[in-house]
């Protein structure tokens, strides 16, 4: 990066910080590749079966991700979306922290629509996720998998950078 180019980048992350009272590792991302575009969507959700009462939780997740064939974890925790995210950090072989989560009603009734939004740290950045459905708990895997393929796409990123970097400095 050159020097006009990083000091651009320094003026729009002064512009960000007056603006927002967290960064996020997103935006940072965002601020040097020009934008943060749609994240291509190698995690895929596929199967999600939870069970859960006065003894605890239990979840059975599938997964479709950048390996070759379906993965399953089953996971444990407190609770559904406790249980459900143990097996989806089994199933992509890392820890997931998640930083915070919120649940918001999008449509009214009883069948109404839920949308997640959390913050979860992945592979030490943290990332935004996103997710909706009838059922909360899907809801929730759908955020957590919404913030991996972003993580994906951040590490792929830093590599296309890191390669042009050596590249051109050999």
């Amino acid at each position: 990066m050159g020097e006009g180019a990083l000091e651009r980048v320094y003026h729009k992350f002064v512009a960000l910080a007056d603006k927002k009272r967290q960064i996020l590792d997103e935006d940072l991302l965002a601020l040097l590749h020009d934008g943060f575009p749609d994240a291509p969507e190698p995690f895929q959700l596929t199967h999600l079966q939870v069970t859960c009462g006065t003894v605890g939780a239990s979840a059975e997740v599938r997964m479709t991700g950048p390996w070759a064939a379906e993965r399953q974890a089953a996971g444990s925790g407190d609770g559904p979306i406790a249980a459900t995210y143990a097996a989806v950090s089994e199933i992509v072989g890392q820890p997931i922290e998640v930083e915070s989560l919120a649940l918001q009603s999008v449509t009214p009734g009883r069948d109404s629509l839920g949308q997640v939004s959390l913050q979860a740290r992945v592979n030490g950045k943290s990332l935004s996720g996103h997710g909706a459905s009838t059922d909360i708990v899907e809801a929730c895997a759908r955020a957590l998998v919404n913030a991996l393929n972003k993580a994906h796409f951040a590490e792929r990123l830093e590599s296309e950078s890191l390669n042009s970097v050596y590249l051109w400095g050999v």
